[in-house]
């Protein structure tokens, strides 16, 4: 680019002087940028973690790049590690983080990178892991619960508490808000590595219709998880179906030859009309419902009949699930087994007319 500053004056001999200048513009060329910088995390001693950085070209040329771990360190591995980035082009590095061997600590190394980026040809990346003791680990199923129920009922639900590390898991919980309509037993304790342990949850619905919410919160000694919560929702209803379905499974051996008819009762205990739907999961050719809908009047029963045919079936064993799903807000699906074995029948007996020479 090409110009002049005019200075102008009251120079009597010299009013106006031009001043020529120029100036090139250089491509700004490729520019190798990694995020984040530096990369951190965070490993339980004896197991093996993983971090991710972009590598991106945000230069006017194409990028060449490649990495290394600078200075070599065991427990750090990278991949990819060479590339090509157009212009604005990005790659995903993965990190791998061995604490397999390493003791409790911090962990320093450095990813060097070489490129054709003319301004920073190399880079360092600082790359830090921290590696705690392994201690317990806190594990949680189901991690939430959403019941609906009856209003003066009560439901306990099932919560499995398991640990996952290698040492003693102290535990204790707490709600938060405070909701008394909700128990669990027990409240705290310990729990030896590898072990679980079912708690009962507790929903006491003697309140008026309406949604109630809180947080179960499990306060323990995991380092890397000293809080967990699970969000809690009670839906208490005025009137509702309560699903009951006899028996919850049928075992049947037969012959080849053999069919039966086995009955199915769904029984509704509330004090609203339960309407329901029944169908085999999976589908099977060797059993039949004489009706899969319908609906019970409160304090009212059902009844459905089950064929099971195992005409032109295999020697062996079949199994299959009868899914009853319905308007119950506390048992919205129910499931009932069936177990079928086949087995050799009795010996035929034929008996032939006697022939006179």
């Amino acid at each position: 680019y090409v110009g002049a500053l005019r200075v102008s004056s009251n120079d009597a001999d010299e009013g106006v002087i031009d001043i020529p200048y120029t100036f090139h513009v250089l491509p700004l060329g490729p520019q190798l940028n990694v995020n984040p910088n530096p990369i951190t995390a965070t490993v339980i001693s004896g197991q093996t973690g993983g971090a991710s950085a972009i590598v991106k070209n945000v230069g006017d040329q194409t990028l060449g790049w490649s990495v290394t771990v600078d200075p070599p360190a065991s427990w750090l591995g990278v991949a990819p590690t060479s590339g090509i980035l157009l212009i604005d082009g990005t790659v995903t590095l993965n990190l791998t983080l061995n604490a397999g061997a390493l003791a409790p600590g911090v962990y320093d190394a450095n990813l060097r990178f070489e490129s054709n980026d003319s301004d920073d040809p190399v880079q360092h990346v600082p790359v830090q892991l921290t590696v705690t003791p392994a201690g317990p680990a806190i594990e949680l199923d189901p991690t939430s619960f959403d019941v609906a129920l009856l209003a003066g009922t009560t439901v306990t639900r099932a919560l499995t508490l398991s640990n996952g590390g290698d040492d003693v898991l102290d535990w204790s919980t707490s709600e938060s808000p405070s909701a008394p309509w909700l128990a669990v037993a027990p409240a705290s304790g310990s729990l030896p590595a590898g072990n679980m342990a079912t708690l009962d949850v507790v929903f006491d619905g003697d309140l008026a219709a309406g949604t109630y919410t809180t947080t179960l919160v499990f306060a323990s000694n995991d380092p890397l998880s000293p809080s967990v919560s699970v969000p809690i929702r009670l839906d208490v209803v005025a009137s509702a179906p309560d699903v009951t379905v006899l028996p919850s499974s049928f075992a049947l051996t037969l012959a080849p030859t053999q069919s039966v008819v086995r009955v199915l009762t769904i029984q509704n205990a509330g004090n609203a009309p339960l309407n329901w739907t029944l169908a085999e999961v999976p589908g099977v050719g060797w059993l039949s419902l004489s009706s899969g809908t319908g609906s019970v009047a409160p304090g009212d029963a059902a009844e459905v009949f089950v064929t099971i045919d195992a005409a032109g079936l295999s020697l062996g064993q079949y199994a299959t699930v009868l899914r009853l799903q319905s308007n119950d807000p506390d048992q919205p699906s129910l499931d009932v087994t069936v177990d079928l074995e086949v087995v050799a029948g009795p010996p035929t007996t034929i008996y032939l007319p006697a022939f006179r020479h």
